[in-house]
């Protein structure tokens, strides 16, 4: 058992960081000769390499994994210690990956089912994925394919990624409907590398089943997204959208549209890069229930699809279903049950003025933020006295997001008595933040006119 801490901390050691800022080869020749120090005829202790670990960090996987294999030169004398490291869930994150990364270049196979472990937590998937792949074993691949399904976030898209480079198409249902579920954040940095390796049109045509078709159209609305807001990559070739939009179609065939469909469709519409098809389109979105499809997308937990389309169509009923599964369930996500709140607001939902008038001093700054947006729409219902207010005890806290919402508010119930308030704010944001300091401006100039007005 290695006692770590008497074991320097990651990123502690200043020799290391010297010889990484001269270059990589520096770097390699300080780690080999550590691993030489510790390095005896009869093998490694488990503590010695942890002190030839001592004080590196997490991107220096790689050069030790290098100093390693050079150092062992086929004896596995490494191994052993190596295992221990990596399988001990004490030690420091950056020292399980620098000994994850020595066993896959060591390629020991007996390593495949820490490595199998290590690869769903995102701090190490990468190493982790990678590592298994160049084990080159079945139950390394067995290990890998298995992780896809239990990983989640950044681990998911890593094993996703290893995955990619193999070639067998037996893996590509599941890498297409495993892309869509549980990825979060990652799913733009996933979408198209599986698109293109499936083949979308044929996801969408439904040629690989009814999931991975649903799962193909998750992903075209995800690049549609990307193309739409300009943050697709220049290298990638653009979307050929007629011929996507139509294997959706044909996909479809005579069962009814779902809010994937009507979300991709109303996309492709703003985009206006099909027009040939827009009769289809139009006709598919008009034989849809749009409540009822909110309320499945809630319900599978696709809650940003549900947020749009209510929106898109301003579909009251959609709102109400929103407000009873979002803004009145305290354990929704905050800025879920923020979207909702506003977007019920806006389309007229009953009881979205009382829930926004106790939320505008609610406890949770998102939540607080979003019933400052919302009361935009419910000005007389609640009074511009009382949102006035709210602006100016908004302001008082000096928190840039809680001031960022007020400013929007006040420029709906301008009253002379928010112009010095609004002055006072200045300094709450960053002088790189332009949009924030001239939202202030228009703020402060419509109350000081409001004032005039007055006189």
């Amino acid at each position: 058992m290695i006692d770590w801490s008497k074991i320097a901390p990651p990123g502690s050691d200043e020799d290391a960081a010297a010889a990484r800022r001269r270059s990589e080869e520096a770097l390699r020749a300080l780690l080999a000769a550590r691993l030489r120090a510790v390095h005896r005829p009869t093998g490694v202790h488990p503590t010695k390499l942890a002190e030839a670990m001592a004080g590196l960090e997490l991107r220096d996987a790689e050069a030790f994994g290098e100093a390693v294999a050079e150092e062992d030169r086929g004896l596995g004398h490494f191994v052993g210690p190596l295992l221990d490291v990596a399988a001990d869930q004490i030690a420091p994150k950056p020292y399980r990956a620098l000994a994850a990364a020595s066993l896959a270049l060591l390629e020991a196979a007996e390593a495949a089912p820490v490595l199998g472990k290590l690869v769903l937590d995102p701090d190490l998937s990468s190493i982790s994925a990678r590592g298994l792949l160049m084990l080159r074993t079945d139950e390394a691949y067995r290990l890998l394919v298995q992780s896809l399904t239990k990983a989640e976030g950044w681990a998911k898209a890593d094993v996703i990624g290893a995955l990619l480079q193999v070639n067998d198409p037996e893996l590509d249902e599941l890498l297409l409907v495993e892309a869509s579920r549980g990825v979060g954040p990652a799913l733009p940095h996933i979408a198209y590398p599986v698109a293109a390796r499936v083949g979308l049109d044929r996801a969408l045509a439904g040629e690989l089943g009814e999931p991975a078709r649903a799962a193909g159209v998750d992903l075209f609305i995800e690049l549609l997204e990307q193309e739409a807001s300009g943050e697709a990559s220049a290298s990638r070739p653009p979307l050929l959208v007629g011929e996507l939009v139509e294997a959706m179609l044909d996909g479809l065939g005579e069962s009814h549209a779902s809010f994937r469909e009507v979300r991709a469709a109303t996309l492709v519409l703003a985009m206006e890069e099909s027009p040939s098809l827009e009769e289809d389109l139009q006709r598919m979105i008009g034989s849809v229930d749009i409540a009822s499809e909110v309320a499945k997308a809630v319900e599978s937990g696709r809650i940003a699809p549900a947020l749009a389309l209510t929106r898109t169509f301003r579909n009251l009923p959609a709102a109400a279903i929103l407000f009873d599964e979002l803004v009145a369930n305290e354990k929704a996500e905050p800025q879920a049950r923020g979207l909702a709140l506003r977007i019920g607001a806006e389309l007229g939902e009953p009881r979205a003025a009382g829930v926004v008038k106790a939320a505008l001093e609610h406890p949770n700054e998102t939540i607080r933020a979003a019933a400052l947006d919302a009361a935009r729409y419910l000005v007389q219902a609640l009074g511009a006295p009382r949102l006035v207010e709210a602006v100016k005890r908004a302001f008082e806290t000096r928190k840039p997001l809680l001031c960022r919402a007020a400013l929007g508010l006040a420029l709906d119930v301008p009253d002379p008595s928010l112009a010095a308030p609004i002055d006072s704010i200045r300094d709450v944001f960053d002088p790189a933040d332009q949009a924030s300091l001239k939202a202030v401006e228009a703020a402060l100039a419509l109350a000081r006119s409001a004032g005039s007005t007055a006189n």
